[in-house]
């Protein structure tokens, strides 16, 4: 079973959504993030699959299974964060990085993901 197999995560069901909805619904900081990762990865946009989790219904969760490595990212409008995760990084980006931009920030991490440079820490 894959890393990004959500029936892993414990309890709750589980609910595609095609990209057009999942972004609809998204808060405007989401939908920016989106934005920009497909404008630097026009290729994933294909490898993309949004879900809902019964669980925490107002989160947005995007796999990435793909190449070079699968992440997920999962946007929690309650708190306003950006997660972004692999198997082996796990960066929760929010309204508190005041001084950075949380989006280039989580971006910085998919890169990471992506097998880039990892990124910067204050």
């Amino acid at each position: 079973m894959s890393f990004l197999d959500p029936k892993r995560w414990t309890e709750g069901e589980w609910a595609a959504e095609d990209r057009q909805t999942a972004l609809a619904a998204a808060p405007g900081y989401a939908r920016e993030f989106f934005a920009r990762l497909f404008a630097e990865y026009p290729t994933i946009q294909d490898e993309t699959h949004f879900r809902r989790w019964s669980v925490q219904p107002s989160d947005l969760y995007a796999f990435f299974d793909g190449s070079p490595r699968s992440f997920f990212i999962q946007i929690d409008p309650e708190s306003d964060d950006i997660i972004v995760g692999d198997e082996a990084t796990h960066g929760e980006y929010g309204y508190w990085l005041e001084e950075n931009d949380r989006i280039e920030q989580a971006l910085a991490h998919v890169r990471l993901c992506r097998g880039g440079a990892a990124p910067a820490q204050d």
